[in-house]
């Protein structure tokens, strides 16, 4: 009768032990221990289809021990080559071919003689305690004295659920293993499992090694030296964070380094010490997600860098901010039902020099602040509509995209795309698009003349213009328009000594270049002296005509705006929604 695989086993993802019928040897003639190219391991995901990242890494016996010719019980070190298992597929052990493995007899096992497929594991649950000593004896896993020391080393590839108990270590393990994921939960004290937010610490004096943890619950990661990193992503491309505590050194750390990773979630997180800086590295892809997250209470703020990731989600959420909250090349940012408040009395809520962005296409595409409160220093409500919260001096004016909702244009260098709205702040349920401008869309004189009004009022401290666009909508084309608004110049009489100027431009056209410097680009335009003007005072229908192109390429789109600025860094005053008509 032949000699045969009778079972094979699987433990953990590390190992499977195979028991064949009687002991095996290397050769024919009864000698040699077997060699790990002697064996197949073949791995099939769950479609059963075999794939190609597994092999053989080395055979020991059960206990670990060297192999010996005659043994029947192998084990055998699983090697994944070039990703992680899943946890849904098998594993089948088979000969390499019809004369690798033998018995005493000298006969070889045929290839075909296979342990059958036998399931991965899909996550290992660990248990730690401090010193493997009786702390965990009520538990019931065979594994719960497994220390912290010994720990990696038993980790699986694939997933792994590790429990902690040990109230506070120095990070000896870097929860940093190759094809692994591990789920981490400080959530066990000894006796019972806690609900208690940061029970378990781990600190570090270097950068904190989570790198293949997916979710880590009720920790606090201490990093307590200066210039080291949060989260660096090396081994997985999103983590969740989950009742965590965040605590670093005074002098400020990092919070991430790896631009690869998708996603940082952070549930129910505060940060109790030191300052976090966020885009100190450039960050292209990565979205952090804040959901109650707390660093007012600690007074541990957060620095934001002009390299910060593009997407951030903050959601009812208490934020502290030193230096810059929102800078140049930050975009795509939601922060809604939350509390900004600044560090300190220099800390600057919105901050874009043009050079930051001059050659940078990450520049800002959009930013919605909603339902917020927004606080200085001192936990009083700050004024957006002065220069000394927004700092956004700007250079060359392009048309440029906006809030779809309101249709109100901006310029900024290169065509980058800059809407900034900030909607019902303190709750004064004003809508205002700054860019670098604000223009509150909603207000207390609300209408004139039963047309609805815009406000537009500088936040830039600068000498720079700081221009604005309204797109007119629902045009044809080969038509003539006449464009009629009402304006009020200067509601302050600083303001008042500063000329405007209005006109009508194609999408292809610049108010630097075809209103500002040579004005009769423009298809239409007309000056307002200040001179003729009195500050404070409503002049009505002004008109401006312009005829659209043909409709070119058949697709009916053509943009025209009403595009205007102020001579000087001075911006106040008020217009009402533009009222377009076709002449007949």
């Amino acid at each position: 009768m032949a000699f045969t695989i009778v079972s094979g086993v699987i433990e953990t993802n590390n190992y499977i032990t195979v028991t064949f019928s009687e002991g095996v040897y290397a050769t024919a003639g009864g000698t040699g221990a077997l060699y790990y190219n002697d064996i197949v391991v073949a791995i099939a995901d769950d479609t059963g289809a075999d794939t190609l990242y597994m092999a053989a890494a080395s055979l020991k016996r059960p206990d670990g021990t060297t192999l010996l010719a005659g043994d029947s019980v192998v084990r055998i070190t699983l090697n994944f080559t070039s990703k992680m298992p899943e946890g849904d597929g098998n594993i089948t052990v088979h000969p390499t071919g019809n004369a690798t493995i033998f018995n005493l007899a000298g006969e070889g096992m045929l290839s075909s003689e296979t342990t059958g497929p036998i399931d991965l594991i899909p996550s290992l649950n660990m248990y730690v305690s401090k010193d493997g000593n009786d702390t965990n004896n009520g538990l019931t896993p065979a594994n719960s004295k497994l220390t912290l020391a010994n720990l990696e080393l038993s980790l699986q590839p694939g997933y792994n659920k590790v429990h902690i108990g040990i109230g506070e270590y120095i990070s000896t393990v870097d929860w940093n293993v190759l094809y692994s994921q591990i789920e981490l939960y400080g959530d066990y004290d000894g006796s019972v499992f806690s609900s208690a937010a940061g029970e378990i610490i781990q600190k570090t004096s270097n950068d904190l090694y989570i790198d293949s943890v997916t979710r880590a619950d009720r920790m606090t990661f201490w990093v307590y030296t200066s210039g080291e990193y949060f989260f660096k992503g090396t081994r997985v491309r999103d983590q969740v964070l989950n009742y965590c505590v965040l605590k670093c050194y005074s002098n400020g750390c990092y919070f991430i380094t790896n631009s690869a990773m998708r996603t940082i979630t952070l549930n129910n997180c505060t940060q109790t010490t030191g300052r976090i800086t966020v885009g100190n590295t450039v960050m292209t892809k990565t979205k952090i997600i804040f959901n109650n997250w707390d660093n007012i209470t600690g007074n541990a703020p957060f620095v934001f860098q002009y390299n910060a990731p593009p997407y951030i989600i903050f959601d009812n959420s208490s934020i502290l901010y030193d230096t810059d909250m929102i800078d140049a090349c930050s975009y795509n940012w939601t922060i809604k039902n939350s509390t900004l408040k600044m560090y300190d009395s220099s800390a600057i809520l919105i901050n874009g020099s043009f050079y930051h962005a001059a050659n940078d296409i990450r520049s800002r595409s959009s930013i919605l602040i909603k339902d917020c409160d927004i606080l200085d220093n001192t936990g009083a409500d700050v004024n957006i509509n002065t220069n000394k919260y927004i700092n956004y001096p700007i250079s060359i004016f392009d048309v440029d995209a906006s809030s779809s909702n309101y249709n109100i244009w901006a310029m900024h260098s290169s065509c980058y795309k800059l809407p900034i709205l900030l909607d019902n702040i303190n709750s004064d349920g004003k809508k205002n698009l700054l860019i670098p401008c604000g223009l509150t869309l909603t207000e207390e004189a609300s209408q004139h003349n039963s047309k609805d009004v815009l406000f537009f009022n500088s936040n830039t401290n600068t000498t720079y213009l700081a221009p604005g666009i309204i797109k007119l909508n629902g045009l044809l084309p080969s038509q003539e328009y006449t464009v009629k608004f009402d304006f009020k110049k200067s509601i302050n009489s600083v303001a008042a000594t500063e000329d405007m100027r209005f006109g009508i431009l194609k999408g292809s056209q610049y108010i630097a270049n075809d209103l500002f410097d040579a004005p009769a680009n423009a298809i239409d335009y007309i000056d307002v002296v200040a001179a003729d003007h009195t500050y404070d005072t409503w002049y009505d229908d002004k008109t401006l005509t312009f005829t659209t192109d043909t409709d070119a390429d058949g697709t009916d789109e053509v943009e025209y705006f009403l595009a205007f600025y102020t001579n000087g860094p001075i911006n106040q005053y008020k217009l009402t929604q533009p009222e377009v008509a076709a002449i007949a």
